[in-house]
């Protein structure tokens, strides 16, 4: 997809109204059929905007975007300065929505007129509403969650897909981020910025295409923290080998730590030392010592090992406590000849409770998106009866 830059001044309206005021879509047109809508319109002009009062034209961008815009100079109508991007996207859900078997319009409104809300695309089944907002321009969260509160006073679900990364992951607004890939827009299904992780290589994000996206959140594949429907987790520990605390015990000192979920794509809790940065603070997430002690107390090493604690003093000093005594040891370990300590299927009420703010916290709340059962083996966790919240 180009860039969209240049796109931002221009008025492509994707909808209008017929002599009828039925809704015309551009995108339903061939480009035959959509040649010969114009030359209707310019004889007959038997099309108008519901938007506006503006006179209407139809043309097809160099991008191949069929649209209507808006021929008044200096309209004020808010559909006249959509972006080409902004409406690339908006036809794409819609379409999405369209093969899903839902009801979808675009450039929506709430029933009183009394201009609540305006929804970028709406989709109905039932008695199912679902509200999706686009937004490539920054948009202060709280404007968000305000926007939002007035869709669920109305029965509505919103659904926000931004081009900004600076959102709060929660079940109460479902948001979203979007990029433009080569083909088609993409969403990012776990959680931005991923900072609460401490990892060696940097992490990109899972993305989705739009459609699959639309798809899954209309068939009730959108799931919210399924973590806590499934109520266990799979925990790796990397050790490695030290000398014998001054009690006598053989010492494993903890250097990377991954609990994780057997769903594919979900953002696992994720943590390591950094060989190299003696002065830069990384205490570790709770979970770690609170590992610890669990694989000490039910999982006894091999030779009376013990699994030492990770103890920080100060803003950067880390010492390694034994479990056994209490003895501190200062030692900056290092990932060679590291040992892996697994266990799997641990409850996650055998974990502290996730504190916001935290890498648990991020871990257990997130959106993951089901994964096709078609695509996975016999034993795919897609095959396992959650609670979807979508």
């Amino acid at each position: 997809m180009r860039s969209h830059a240049c796109c931002q001044e221009r008025r492509l309206p994707l909808k209008c109204l017929d002599s009828n005021n039925r809704p015309v879509y551009a995108f339903d047109y061939s480009a035959e059929e959509f040649d010969e809508l114009r030359r209707q319109h310019r004889k007959a002009g038997q099309l108008h905007f519901a938007c506006c009062d503006s006179k209407l034209g139809l043309r097809t961008s160099s991008a191949g975007l069929q649209h209507f815009y808006h021929l008044t100079p200096g309209s004020n109508c808010h559909y006249a300065a959509e972006s080409e991007a902004h409406l690339q996207v908006k036809q794409a859900v819609l379409l999405a929505a369209r093969a899903a078997r839902w009801d979808a319009e675009c450039e929506a409104h709430d029933e009183t007129g009394g201009a609540r809300w305006r929804a970028d695309i709406l989709m109905q089944r039932g008695k199912a509403r679902i509200a999706v907002e686009v937004q490539l321009s920054r948009l202060p969260w709280e404007e968000i969650r305000r926007r939002q509160e007035r869709y669920h006073e109305d029965g509505v679900r919103g659904l926000w897909l931004l081009k900004q990364d600076n959102y709060s992951v929660c079940q109460e607004v479902p948001a979203f981020q979007l990029r433009f890939g080569e083909d088609q827009p993409e969403i990012r299904i776990t959680p931005p910025n991923d900072t609460m992780n401490v990892t060696l290589r940097e992490f990109g994000g899972f993305w989705a295409p739009l459609d699959s996206f639309v798809a899954a959140a209309l068939s009730k594949n959108l799931v919210w923290s399924p973590v806590v429907e499934l109520g266990k987790v799979d925990i790796r520990l990397r050790v490695v080998e030290h000398h014998r605390c001054g009690c006598g015990r053989p010492m494993l000192l903890p250097t990377a730590l991954s609990v994780t979920m057997r769903y594919p794509n979900h953002r696992g809790l994720l943590w390591t030392i950094l060989p190299g940065k003696p002065y830069v603070p990384n205490p570790g997430p709770a979970w770690l010592n609170a590992i610890v002690d669990l694989f000490n107390r039910h999982f006894p090493q091999k030779n009376d090992a013990v699994i030492t604690r990770r103890v920080t003093k100060g803003r950067a000093l880390h010492l390694h406590q034994c479990p056994a005594c209490g003895a501190l040891t200062e030692y900056e370990s290092t990932r060679y000849s590291e040992r892996l300590v697994q266990h799997l299927d641990i409850p996650l009420d055998q974990l502290p409770e996730p504190q916001p703010g935290t890498a648990e916290w991020q871990f257990v709340h997130q959106w993951w998106l089901r994964t096709p059962a078609a695509h996975l083996s016999k034993a795919a966790p897609a095959q396992l009866p959650l609670q979807l919240d979508f």
